[in-house]
């Protein structure tokens, strides 16, 4: 725990924007995860890795790489249920492998996050910038995720000729080793197979559906038995769902943690050949935490109407953080406007974040400046914002709103309390 400690600070001291804790991507982040699964393969690339001091006792003969991404497990709940429950099976993994923290790209929400893990890019170069933002192409605001527009009647965007591809022009982790004949699988909920948006970032590898942890773990295994060499890259969405379900009850998630982990054990650790497990490399990571809002710190954008029509589109981005696309010649007029928003966020152009490199580093995608607009403003604490809804939509919201959490923790950039 030293080390990561360490770590922490380290983060810490090189935050850009103070009061906020913002993406290493120079050095600890989960964007130079990929390069050391390309590098394993002997792939080369000149792409920044995680510093090989932290793993290099754990990369001798492996042959097969496995990355297990847990939706939503943020470092701190993970190091409170660390202490907690001695008995949980990650202070096993913990006592045999490494362990630390990274920070998660920005924003991190996990369309932008997964984004990076599946091509090894920053949010500025791959150009998944936001979970909604501004297509040119078609003049309106989408949302990546569900892959439709941001509407009253959403509508798909395979209606307007735009394909997945067409949004991720990046080659993915997946193709990059099908190149070199490495063949590349990823486990997900079986509800989730073929969407538009994870043919957006699994492109070249074989999605494999789940229907349990157990189930999961089973196939896991199977898929490490069949090949010689292989990446497989497991994404677990249950504990998020479970977040925006019912809030932050410790117990319950902890219980669901538990869960998932006893699975892991019992079908996969238990199980597995010896010989395969020590050619074999697995990371356990996540790509955002969460924190719990309040109602009376909820900011209604349509109570800001003298804001709102001086906005060339609807507001894009989530509701910790949000990006506003101006009318010509109306940025003097909106800055002053947002001042009353002072201390409940930091509002910042959005050229100056990029210049700041909140976004990644490396070749900024042109795209970029028409997607997310002219100013940015990101939450402080436990405040949010909530776009203009009709009056049925905003009720429906507030059933989820009341007990919603919003993404904190390490693997975010957040607000210091």
């Amino acid at each position: 725990m030293k080390l990561a400690k360490k770590i922490e600070n380290e983060i810490r001291r090189k935050s850009k924007i103070k009061k906020f804790i913002t993406p290493d991507y120079e050095k600890y982040c989960v964007c130079n995860i990929p390069n050391i699964i390309l590098s394993i393969f002997g792939i080369k690339s000149k792409r920044r890795r995680l510093p090989e001091k932290l793993i290099e006792d754990q990369l001798d003969e492996i042959k097969k790489v496995v990355v297990i991404l847990i939706d939503s497990l943020g470092y701190r709940f993970l190091l409170r249920t660390l202490k907690k429950d001695k008995e949980i099976t990650f202070n096993e993994l913990i006592k045999k492998g490494e362990f630390f923290p990274l920070t998660s790209t920005f924003p991190s929400m996990t369309p932008i996050t997964l984004t990076t893990y599946n091509t090894g890019l920053t949010p500025q170069e791959h150009g998944i910038i936001s979970s909604s933002f501004f297509l040119k192409k078609i003049g309106k605001v989408i949302n990546v995720l569900h892959f439709d527009t941001v509407e009253d009647v959403p509508e798909n965007l395979k209606k307007f000729g735009i394909k997945p591809k067409d949004l991720l022009k990046s080659e993915t982790i997946f193709e990059k080793l099908k190149k070199n004949k490495i063949k590349s699988f990823i486990i997900t909920f079986e509800d989730f197979l073929g969407t538009d948006f994870n043919d957006l970032i699994y492109r070249g590898g074989k999605e494999i559906g789940y229907k349990s942890y157990r189930d999961s773990f089973i196939k896991l295994r199977k898929v490490l038995e069949k090949n010689k060499k292989v990446y497989v890259f497991s994404y677990f969405y249950e504990i998020d769902a479970l977040l925006h379900d019912i809030g932050f009850d410790q117990e319950i998630l902890i219980e669901e943690l538990k869960e998932l982990l006893s699975s892991f054990k019992k079908e996969f650790v238990n199980k597995i050949d010896p010989k395969i497990a020590k050619e074999t490399l697995l990371i356990i990571t996540s790509d955002h935490g969460q924190i719990e809002l309040s109602k009376k710190k909820m900011l209604y954008l349509r109570e800001h109407p003298n804001l709102l029509k001086n906005l060339s589109t609807a507001p894009m981005g989530g509701i910790r953080y949000i990006f506003f696309k101006l009318k010509k010649n109306k940025k003097k007029e909106v800055k002053k406007y947002l001042s009353k928003f002072k201390g409940k966020a930091l509002i910042i152009e959005t050229s100056k974040a990029l210049r700041k490199g909140l976004f990644g580093s490396g070749n900024i995608n042109k795209k970029i400046y028409k997607r997310i607009g002219d100013i940015l403003l990101i939450s402080y604490k436990n405040y949010a914002f909530l776009s203009p809804f009709k009056e049925e939509q905003e009720e429906k919201c507030w059933l989820n709103m009341e007990v919603y959490l919003m993404k904190k923790c390490w693997y975010h950039l957040y607000a210091l309390n």
